[in-house]
């Protein structure tokens, strides 16, 4: 799991990379008269967004999902360590 962690987070370039990646994919899925949305946060109301915006959507989500990912990973292996030490 570490090497993802590192192949991602090399330089902020393989968020960026998955990002494109996911958003070609969901272009494809659309076809040219697919749109993208966003839901305002407090009501349901969707309003259209370009490709550049809902690319920094996706960018913005795996961001959180590596930060999340990498410090879940983190914390269980310290535990474990703290865990196998102090056990008799």
């Amino acid at each position: 799991m570490w090497s993802h962690f590192q192949k991602l987070g090399k330089k902020g370039t393989g968020e960026e990379t998955m990002a494109k990646s996911i958003l070609v994919s969901l272009k494809k899925t659309l076809g040219k008269k697919g749109n993208f949305y966003k839901k305002e946060q407090r009501t349901a109301d969707l309003y259209e967004v370009d490709e550049e915006e809902a690319l920094a959507s996706k960018y913005r989500e795996i961001q959180i999902f590596v930060y999340v990912m990498y410090h879940v990973y983190n914390s269980n292996i310290m535990t474990s360590i703290s865990l196998f030490r102090n056990h008799p």
